[in-house]
């Protein structure tokens, strides 16, 4: 990945919910960008 946009949990983490971790799977394993994730051009 080169970019995940998420929320902060006030101690500068990100916080993953449920649907994040599926955006940022569907975005892996389809190869294409989420509106959350964005992908390093290979």
């Amino acid at each position: 990945m080169c970019a995940l946009q998420a929320m902060n949990d006030g101690a500068n983490n990100p916080v993953i919910t449920d649907a994040l971790q599926n955006e940022i799977i569907n975005s892996l394993e389809n190869q294409v960008n989420g509106t959350n994730v964005k992908l390093k051009a290979r």
